[in-house]
């Protein structure tokens, strides 16, 4: 389970997933099997004709082998597929271990075009509150399948660590790309937050709640780059005590993506993207 909407996007370059501790090739690095060996995708015909536009949507956009492209150059132990699908009415996403997938529902994404739109929002607010979400879920459900793949040991939640893994790609990605996705997943934290009534069932589910998470964005965005991002947290009203740690609570973060993830990237995967897309990133910034 992960944060409550999803929405097609033209998905970000996700190809920044290019940790600074896997080596690079000296030589031109021989062809390395395609990403969709590693991780594949599919898109499922939509139960609900009203759907349709959104499957068209992401098909076009290559919306899921954007994402797979990245998580490709992990050398995971097994295939992984990632998969659009109706849900029979539920808006959600999930990582099915059994069967190596992560699905994510046409209901999900409508959701978030709906909240989008209710809110009466303008411009990049209103794009970034339909799309980002959706590839924070995408990223966060993402995270539970590395994991669980290549064994990462958890303390904690891991409900925290995969939204933690997820934010830390994003920002790894770029802080442009990082602002107008994290804005968009944290404002739809806050939004669920807002109306909604707590009970005894939020307090003992494994996620955090809405607003912790919220916060918890907010916080790890403003610590990879106080400057670039102070007018947005302090917009959304981030406690000065929570911010004066948050240099330090995003390097713990990237330590152990370093540590624990970092060393499984495969070297001739990476320099592919590298030369396909540019850009070296640089995970120990």
């Amino acid at each position: 389970m992960s944060v409550r909407r999803a929405s097609t996007v033209a998905l970000l370059a996700l190809s920044g997933l290019l940790p600074a501790c896997a080596p690079r090739a000296t030589q031109p690095p021989p062809p390395a099997p395609a990403a969709a060996e590693r991780v594949g995708v599919v898109y499922r015909e939509p139960a609900d004709p009203a759907h349709r536009k959104i499957l068209e949507e992401a098909r076009g956009q290559r919306f899921l082998e954007r994402v797979a492209e990245v998580l490709g150059v992990v050398q995971l132990p097994k295939p992984l597929t990632l998969s659009l699908s109706s849900c029979d009415g539920t808006a959600n996403a999930w990582y099915d271990p059994e069967r190596g997938t992560v699905t994510l529902c046409y209901e999900y994404l409508a959701e978030f075009r709906q909240l989008a739109a209710a809110a009466h929002l303008e411009g990049a607010e209103a794009r970034d509150a339909a799309n980002g979400p959706a590839v924070f879920v995408l990223l966060h459900e993402s995270g539970h399948a590395v994991f669980d793949l290549l064994q990462v040991p958890i303390l904690g939640h891991e409900e925290d660590a995969a939204d933690t893994f997820a934010a830390v790609l994003l920002l790894k990605l770029g802080r442009d790309v990082a602002f107008h996705v994290l804005r968009g997943a944290a404002w739809s934290y806050g939004q669920e937050a807002a109306v909604r009534t707590l009970g005894e069932g939020d307090f003992a589910d494994q996620h955090g709640l809405d607003a912790q998470r919220y916060y918890n964005l907010l916080c790890l965005a403003y610590g990879s780059d106080p400057k670039y991002f102070a007018p947005a947290v302090q917009k959304s009203r981030l406690p000065e005590d929570r911010a004066e740690g948050c240099r330090e609570e995003y390097h713990q973060a990237l330590f152990a993506v370093q540590k624990l993830i970092a060393p499984s990237v495969d070297p001739r995967a990476l320099e592919r993207l590298r030369v396909k897309h540019g850009g070296a990133w640089d995970l120990g910034r």
